[in-house]
């Protein structure tokens, strides 16, 4: 049984019955999705949660192994290639837009074309960016261990990533140097991805979020809800279920075991506890 019917509980589901286990999901609200869910209004289609994805070409794989044959998700980049697959637009005053072309080369080459002195603090961003990003693989890597080995790892090997998660955004840019304001602010830009100002956002945050998109974004074809359709469709091949309007309010526990859950009044519970399991993957 998994509990929430966003990313993270659809795919841990669809990949269990990829493995031959009959998953049920139980969603709370009337569409299953979580941040992939889009609604129409006056003619238009809007998405609520991803409205571009980056490294797709690496990424977009894991949804593929999961999918049915000839379900996959398609995808399609941002841009074209006149513009250079521009994946981001910023705009700055009235100064002319800022685009974002895809390639970690032409953002260094673009930058440093409207403010050359600039040149070395540009392409110290960009190299802190990737450093950043990648000091995280460690700790994330922890989290495959028991708690208490996880402290132990991570006080040899995550040194790195906790002083970078502990810093501002704002600081990681002046940090690499960065002078003008008006050039801190176009890297600022992207800002509304991670949902928080510079000054208190950490520079994790912000450094792969800009990393993520060195290489271009792409955008599902159909929209984010055909990643929905996918996974739900390789979940109920397996013999399970995707069920909505079915709020649990209870993991139903027996001699320390998670045996079932509370859906209303009514209690669901695993035919075999011992072969089975409750994964919780509520936001």
């Amino acid at each position: 049984i998994v509990i929430g019917s966003g990313i993270g509980g659809l795919y841990t589901a669809a990949l269990l019955a990829r493995v031959g286990r009959r998953v049920v999901v139980l969603e709370q609200h009337y569409m299953a999705g979580g941040c992939m869910h889009c609604f129409s209004d006056g003619g238009f289609d809007f998405d609520t949660g991803i409205h571009y994805l980056g490294k797709i070409p690496k990424y977009g794989k894991l949804i593929d192994l999961v999918s049915q044959p000839g379900e996959q998700v398609e995808w399609a980049p941002l841009g074209c290639e006149a513009d250079g697959y521009t994946y981001d637009e910023i705009l700055l005053g009235d100064l002319e837009p800022f685009k974002m072309r895809k390639g970690q080369d032409r953002l260094v080459e673009d930058l440093t074309a409207r403010f050359p002195a600039e040149a070395a603090a540009i392409e110290a961003y960009v190299v802190m960016c990737q450093k950043v990003n990648k000091s995280a693989d460690t700790w994330f890597f922890s989290k495959l261990f028991p708690v208490w080995l996880q402290a132990l790892f991570n006080r040899r090997a995550g040194e790195s990533f906790r002083r970078y998660a502990s810093m501002s955004a704002a600081e990681l840019i002046t940090n690499c140097g960065v002078k003008d304001p008006k050039l801190f602010a176009i890297l600022c830009g992207q800002f509304g991805d991670y949902g928080a100002l510079p000054s208190q956002a950490s520079a994790f945050q912000h450094a792969g979020t800009a990393a993520h998109y060195f290489d271009g974004a792409w955008y599902p074809v159909g929209g984010p809800n055909e990643i929905t359709k996918s996974l739900v469709s390789t979940i109920e091949a397996a013999g399970g279920r995707v069920l909505v309007r079915a709020p649990v309010s209870e993991i139903l526990i027996e001699t320390g075991r998670a045996v079932g859950v509370k859906v209303g009044t009514n209690e669901v519970k695993l035919k075999h506890p011992s072969r089975g399991g409750i994964i919780s993957s509520a936001g």
